[in-house]
């Protein structure tokens, strides 16, 4: 009896937390043909990603939305090989900073989803084949 409240208490939680997701509304990604102004990080926040980076190599593709008021929400990994103390600390850099908010033509602040990708460590192929002497 006991496992079938708990089933139930579980499944309950999930349809509220699906019906809420499906509630929030459709924020468009930001691209150059899109005629907006892409959202900018304002040079007052800070440069420094918290945590260490170095001997880390690694790419971290990451997107977040940037509301009206330059709010960063909803920041979600990409590529999932990635180091993920590194995608942690860029996650803390981009939440803990007001953005200049995407813009329309007019001047209109608009929310947007956006793409980018940080890169760490030396990144350059190899050589296709190792001659020795």
């Amino acid at each position: 009896m006991t496992r079938l409240l708990c089933l139930a208490a579980l499944l309950a939680g999930c349809a509220t937390s699906a019906q809420e997701v499906e509630s929030q509304p459709k924020v468009p990604y930001w691209t150059r043909a899109s005629g907006i102004f892409a959202p900018q990080r304002p040079e007052a926040c800070s440069k420094i990603i918290p945590g260490n980076t170095l001997g880390i190599r690694s790419k971290v593709v990451f997107e977040y939305t940037v509301l009206e008021d330059g709010t960063v929400r909803d920041v979600r990994l990409v590529n999932l090989e990635a180091n993920r103390d590194l995608f942690n600390g860029l996650k803390e850099w981009a939440e803990n900073c007001r953005y200049i908010p995407a813009k329309t033509p007019d001047g209109r602040a608009v929310p947007v989803r956006f793409v980018t990708e940080y890169r760490t460590g030396t990144f350059y192929d190899g050589p296709a084949q190792a001659v020795g002497r």
